[in-house]
């Protein structure tokens, strides 16, 4: 029992001692993973093909210390591909606690803006979209705080594009760092004032990366093949276009043996000068100075520089020898000069009758004038005196003898007039100052105009339903004539003498071979869309340029084998003659009583249109309020859009209005809508992505205008048979009516609240006394002129309408100052920081200064211009065709 006892006692104290010794010999466990940090940028973004340095991480853990040399790397950049790269690093310490992190490498492709070298300019990268719209993906900025060849380098995000899809690079802003493309940064910087764009692939980028450059070039091409866009977008097609038309401006560039867009995109200015073709191909030479100079031009293909108004009706132009001054026959003003440095009248000289034509002496101290009934008068230019003048209207007999058209020999010895039913008549003018009638030939109808072959032998003359007749000029015998059909107004001769090229009235231009001209034959004819009535050729004989009297010159190309009307140029009314300047880059235009107009012809088209809003219908008025556009669109109703940024425009709703939505009110939260012949709506629209209508008035007539009253509760509107009425804005009840003799077309409100104005198409304009609940007419201002709309302007009311005319009218005495020819129906007029825009039905917005006195411009705006409303230096124009353009004036304004 003893033993078993002290055997217990044993075991126990074994036991204890086994517990103590457990305790002492714990060590606490590692569980804190190491700190793991990465040294260098967490993102990087590195250019194609540059080297990338691995910067590595630090490792520190809180038993074991600095263990940076246990991390392992997993992954690899490869600088040479596009790409984004993930590099993962790894630790552990001696307990095994791990740590990760990761670095993300963009390796993508920068480009270069140059327009000389464009730093700080906004730039917008589009995709372009299967239906030709296109979707803004990034927007960047230009660098501009770098050595020369860093300036205007931009991410194009290469990375993140897609390889199957086409992408609109377009720059904007910004300043020219090298105007003069010389390679040299310029002791001070150009503010640009052009937009740059470029299509390309994300091949294009990777392929080309930081030696891409987006330049007037690349510009050009875009304008060039966008029509591929607009009427069916293919890829495929826009891709090989853009190819094609490469090979007419450059040489090879990369050295592959091949000329393709890729030269385009890598041209440099400052060095690839004599890479540009020296002769363009097809149509391009009107790009050439664009191209070298670097230079975007502001307005569009058909755009007026400049209006010069004559003091009587501009027939005919023709300058002096150094280009300095223009000479108009200028209709009862006899003879009118224009300084051409300032495009201003210097001088005027009366003639006896109404001048048709003129042409000057070698040393330009005589004019000879076409004088209609008068004859041929001879001018003193210095003396501004008539020295002679020969009469060739016979008064004893009826019809048109008028003289029309005057062509000299070489040796000034010699002259021929074109005197209608005389025929042509020749003088010797061996003593100019004593002009000696020597031959005349009776043409068979009216002998409008006429050309020499150059070794004046033979003489042919347009001679109206004859068409062309050839004379010999020594024998005044007939030896050929050529009936055209039509009715022979104006003949140019080519180069060579082979092709007469004849205005042939509607049967537009006839060309016919002359090369024997006792045996002309019929080569071609194109038709013109009015009727033609004067014919120019370029010098090169590419292009015809063909007057086509309702207020049109029609642009053919003579190059390829089927010749065609490639452009139209509008002016203000009917086009007499046509002269081209010296470098072919503008025309001159005699318009009758709309005097000259100078129309470049070189510039793009439509680079001032930065983006367009489609309408469901065609949008018929607009109207913005902060950073909100809404559009009138017809049967369309109501469209809502987001304008913050107006190079991407979000619709945000469309409201069906079941009528025909026509004019727009806001007030506040809540719009009003003239809707035709469903009378007014009334809409909430706090959520513009959700407008709720939320009253209406059917007024049993068309409501077409609405104004809202400004200082009181009322809404004022034209609703056509049923006359002018009043609202009660916010319970639609109608107070008054108000019925004139002719339907009310527009009504506007003056900023007081107390008079309406009311247009009443051929009634002219109403003036309305507006009361609290009623209306009263005040009076009845006529006018000779169909009145559809009406914009006031301070002391002056801006009236639009048919007759092409738009109409100034002094509201102080109710009368019309001043009538201001627009070429077409005018819907509308806005009045902005100095400027007139009208709202034009064929020639798209036309742009007068504040007085009316000149047209500065006009934009192909591809439909109808009906309204236009002006925020922020952005015009918003209603384009019935193709719904609202959106243009950015601050470049119009340059």
């Amino acid at each position: 029992m003893k033993t078993l006892l002290l055997l217990l006692l044993a075991l126990l104290f074994v036991s204890c001692d086994k517990v103590t010794s457990k305790h002492t010999a714990v060590v606490p466990k590692d569980s804190v993973a190491p700190k793991l940090t990465l040294l260098g940028e967490k993102n990087i973004t590195l250019a194609l093909h540059s080297d990338y340095k691995e910067f590595g991480a630090k490792a520190i853990d809180d038993y074991d210390g600095d263990i940076s040399d246990k991390i392992t790397t997993i992954g690899r950049v490869d600088s040479d591909h596009v790409g984004n790269y993930t590099i993962q690093y790894q630790v552990s310490d001696k307990a095994d606690n791990n740590a990760t992190t990761t670095r993300e490498v963009r390796v993508t492709t920068f480009a270069n803006a140059r327009l000389g070298a464009l730093g700080g300019a906004t730039v917008r990268i589009y995709r372009f979209e299967s239906d030709s719209n296109k979707t803004l993906i990034w927007q960047e900025k230009s660098s501009e705080n770098f050595k020369l060849e860093k300036i205007g380098l931009f991410d194009t995000h290469a990375d993140k594009l897609n390889s199957n899809a086409l992408y609109l690079i377009e720059l904007s802003g910004g300043e020219d760092f090298d105007k003069n493309n010389n390679g040299i940064k310029d002791s001070n910087n150009s503010q640009n004032s052009g937009i740059l764009r470029a299509i390309v692939t994300r091949d294009d980028l990777t392929n080309l990366a930081q030696n891409l450059n987006i330049t007037a070039l690349s510009e050009i091409i875009y304008e060039e093949a966008l029509p591929i866009l607009k009427k069916n977008y293919s890829k495929e097609a826009l891709l090989s276009t853009r190819d094609s038309i490469a090979t007419s401006f450059l040489k090879d560039i990369n050295g592959d043996g091949v000329v393709d867009y890729s030269d385009i995109l890598l041209f440099n200015p400052a060095r690839d000068q004599s890479k540009l073709l020296g002769e363009l191909h097809n149509n391009y030479n009107r790009y050439a100075d664009i191209i070298r100079d670097g230079k975007i031009p502001i307005l569009n293909s058909s755009a007026k520089v400049a209006n010069i108004p004559t003091y009587g009706f501009a027939r005919d132009i023709t300058q002096n020898s150094d280009g300095t001054k223009l000479y108009i026959a200028d209709g009862k003003s006899g003879i009118t000069i224009i300084d051409k440095a300032t495009n201003r009248v210097i001088s005027n000289i009366k003639t006896k009758d109404f001048a048709r034509h003129i042409t000057l002496s070698t040393d330009e101290s005589l004019a000879y004038v076409a004088d209609s009934k008068a004859g041929l008068t001879v001018v003193d230019i210095a003396n501004k005196q008539i020295v002679a003048n020969i009469p060739t209207y016979d008064l004893n007999s009826t019809g048109d003898h008028d003289a029309r058209y005057i062509l000299m020999a070489q040796d000034e010895s010699k002259l021929y007039l074109a005197a209608s039913k005389s025929g042509v008549l020749s003088f010797d003018i061996s003593n100019p100052r004593a002009p000696r009638l020597v031959g005349a030939y009776d043409s068979q109808d009216i002998a409008y105009n006429m050309k020499l072959s150059n070794d004046e032998k033979v003489l042919f003359i347009a001679d109206g339903k004859t068409g062309l007749i050839a004379i010999d000029t020594e024998s005044n015998s007939t030896l050929g004539i050529f009936n055209t059909y039509g009715n022979a107004n104006g003949v140019t001769l080519s180069k060579d003498e082979s092709k007469a090229y004849i205005a042939d009235g509607y049967k537009g231009l006839v060309i016919v071979n002359i090369s024997d001209p006792t045996n002309i034959n019929y080569l071609e004819h194109i038709d013109t869309p009015d009727f033609a009535t004067a014919v120019k050729l370029n010098k090169n004989e590419t292009k015809a340029y063909i007057a086509d009297r309702k207020s049109n010159i029609q642009i053919v190309n003579l190059e390829s084998d089927t010749h065609s009307i490639i452009k139209s140029l509008s002016t203000p009314y009917r086009t007499y003659a046509i002269m081209l300047t010296e470098s072919e880059d503008s025309l001159y235009a005699a318009t009758g009583s709309n005097g000259v107009e100078l129309i470049t012809l070189h510039t793009l088209p439509n680079p001032l249109i930065v983006n367009t809003i489609a309408s469901d219908y065609k949008a018929y008025r607009v109207l913005l309020k902060d950073n909100t556009e809404y559009t009138a669109q017809g049967k369309a109703g109501l469209q809502i859009v987001d304008i913050k940024d107006i190079y991407n425009p979000q619709i945000k709703s469309t409201f069906d209005t079941n009528g025909f939505t026509m004019d727009i009110a806001i007030d506040g939260n809540t719009t009003y809508l003239a809707d035709g012949y469903k009378g007014v709506k009334k809409l909430d629209t706090s959520d513009p992505e959700n407008p709720v209508l939320i009253d209406d008035f059917d007024t049993n007539g068309f409501t077409s205008s609405l104004q809202l009253v400004p200082n009181s509760n009322l809404l004022i509107i034209s609703d056509g048979t049923r006359g002018i009425k009043l609202f009660d804005k916010y319970t639609l009840t109608l107070l008054d009516t108000l019925l004139p003799s002719e339907k009310p077309l527009d009504i506007t409100v003056t900023k007081d609240g107390k008079t309406a104005y009311a247009a009443l198409g051929k009634g002219g304009v109403m003036v309305i006394e507006i009361e609290t609940d009623s209306l009263k007419q005040k009076s009845i201002i006529e006018t000779e002129n169909y009145i559809k709309h009406i914009t006031l302007d301070n002391d002056r009311a801006y009236l639009s309408g048919a007759d092409s005319k738009l109409l100034i009218l002094n509201l102080a005495n109710s009368s019309i100052t001043k009538s201001i020819s627009v070429g077409d129906f005018a819907y509308s007029a806005t009045v902005d920081s100095g400027y007139i825009y009208v709202a034009n039905a064929k020639d798209g917005l036309i742009m007068l200064d504040k007085k009316g006195d000149h047209q500065l411009g006009k934009i192909n705006c591809q439909g109808a211009v009906r309204d236009i409303a002006i925020k922020d230096g952005a015009l918003f124009v209603a384009s019935s065709e193709r719904g609202v353009a959106i243009i950015d004036t601050t470049l119009l304004h340059q």
